[in-house]
This record gives C-alpha cells, sequence and structure tokens, in this order.
C-alpha cells in the first residue's frame, strides 16, 4: 500500500526501521544519513536540498531541456548492451514484484520523455532521476548485478555531464551538435581563455582554457580530435607569443590547428561588446 512515502532506504536500498523526507518521497535509515535530523526536527533528504539550491545554474527551461536531451542520448548510446537500465518491463507474471518494489518508476526512457516535454527546471532534478534510476536497478535486479553495476556508471556519466554543462553550456551544446567542420571555432559566452599548451612529449599548441583549478589549466586543443588535456601552469604560454619563440614545426596537424584559432579569433573579433 502506498503511503506517499517510498519503503526502502535511498541510500543503501535496502529495508528496515526508517526517517522520512518531509519533503518528498524519499526515506533513510538514521545512521544512512549524513546529519540526522535532531529531536523534533523535520527531515529534509540531500536530494532535496540538491534540487532547491540556490547555486544551481540559471537556464530557460528550453535550453535546459535541450542539453539534457543530449546527455540522455550519450547516456543511452553506453546502454544498448543492457537494456534493463533503459526501461524495467517485466513480463505479466513479474508486474506484481515490480509494483511491490519500485515505489517512483524512473528509467532513462522516462528521463528522455520528460527533456523532450521540456519537464526539467533544473539540472539537479535529473540528477536525482539518475539517483532514483540507480535505486530502483538495485532493488529490482540485485546491488551486486550487471544491471546495477551499469546503473551505478550511468550516474557516474551522468554527474560528469551535468558538471560539464555547469563549466560551459555552449561548449556542451556545440560539441553534441557540431553542426559544421567548424563548430569548434564558434565563440562561447562568455568566451575562453586562449593559450599554447604543452604536453609532455608534444610542442605547444593552441587550446581553449576549459577551466582553471589550483594552477591547473584544463584546456582543450584546437584542431585534430580537440583533446582535453590537464597541463601544469609552467607549460603554459600566452597566445601572443610569437611561434618562434615556441620552436613548432610547421606540419598539415599543426596549420589545421592555427587555421582554426585564427577563425575563431575572428568570430570574438565580431561578437558586441557588451557580449565580450
Amino acid at each position: 500500500v502506498q503511503d506517499g512515502h517510498d519503503w526502502y532506504c535511498f541510500t543503501c536500498h535496502k529495508e528496515g526501521e526508517v526517517l522520512y523526507c518531509s519533503t518528498c518521497h524519499r526515506v533513510y535509515h538514521e545512521n544512512c544519513l549524513k546529519e540526522p535530523p535532531t529531536k523534533g526536527e523535520k527531515l529534509i533528504c540531500d536530494v532535496c536540498k540538491m534540487i532547491k539550491s540556490k547555486d544551481a545554474l540559471k537556464l530557460n527551461k528550453d535550453d535546459l531541456n535541450l542539453l539534457l536531451g543530449y546527455a540522455c542520448l550519450r547516456l543511452k548510446e553506453k546502454v544498448l548492451t543492457n537494456r534493463e537500465v533503459l526501461k524495467i518491463a517485466p513480463s505479466e507474471e513479474e508486474k506484481w514484484r515490480r509494483n511491490f518494489l519500485i515505489y517512483e518508476t524512473m528509467d532513462l526512457t522516462l528521463m528522455e520523455d520528460k527533456t523532450q516535454d521540456n519537464v526539467y527546471k533544473r539540472l539537479e532534478e535529473f540528477q536525482a532521476d539518475a539517483q532514483t534510476l540507480v535505486h530502483n536497478i538495485v532493488l529490482y535486479y540485485g546491488v551486486h548485478s550487471s544491471a546495477a553495476d551499469m546503473a551505478r556508471q550511468i550516474l557516474r556519466d551522468c554527474c560528469y555531464d551535468l558538471g560539464e554543462i555547469r563549466q560551459c553550456r555552449d561548449c556542451y551544446r556545440m560539441s553534441n551538435e557540431k553542426r559544421d567542420k567548424f563548430w569548434f571555432c564558434q565563440p562561447c559566452d562568455p568566451p575562453h581563455e586562449l593559450v599554447y599548451a604543452k604536453q609532455k612529449g608534444y610542442p605547444f599548441w593552441p587550446a581553449k582554457v576549459i577551466r582553471l583549478d589550483n594552477e591547473v589549466y584544463d584546456v582543450r586543443f584546437f584542431g585534430g580530435l580537440h583533446q582535453r588535456a590537464n597541463v601544469e601552469k609552467e607549460n603554459i604560454k600566452p597566445i601572443t607569443t610569437p611561434i618562434q619563440q615556441l620552436q613548432l614545426k610547421r606540419t598539415a596537424t599543426l596549420n589545421k590547428a592555427l587555421e582554426e584559432l585564427k577563425r575563431h579569433q575572428k568570430l570574438l573579433g565580431q561578437v558586441p561588446k557588451e557580449k565580450n
């Protein structure tokens, strides 16, 4: 009988004496909570806190669901051999078991439907659904099943993609759309810093700085496959550095990268000042 709450702990997926979240259907064992409520205090679970966080990325619903649709496609590509993660579809004889174990139905197919219907309002809602997917798969197929392993990997990939969207929504959109061969040349808003970056065993190469963390540059290179790398500060040079100083050998691959860089800089110059 449904009483407005799940029957299994959302953290460990096991039964037992549980505390109810006061703002959603999830339940938890007291020792599974990072911060159990004090006596008389209502529980607000970590998932609800995440969804209601004031630090959430601000995006209009159309753009948000477009990006999450790309995330769904990327996730679905990885589970083609594990249909259970796409949709729990028991036989007629097994439907009672699904209804007995699963309180809120959630799978990749439903998540994709929600993006197409513009349902999501925040990235955190999408992550919460991915967590529910793991919960359901573990309950239905078992914690040590191959489906559960795949579901946990899906959640990790989901969190990675959401991190990429938070870092730069334009990069994420353009890398998924790839509307033409010069997609990487399009400026983002705000635009990325441009540098020459050097990996061990390779020459300096033009790149966009995606993220800077404690003097480690997360860069994406122009040309080729637009690969990513983490590069230490001492292996970074300003983009204004003359090529002669970098001792670069002119090759077809380098020429292509420099051509992309030049095109990107030209497009940057066309961005209105108030936007750039």
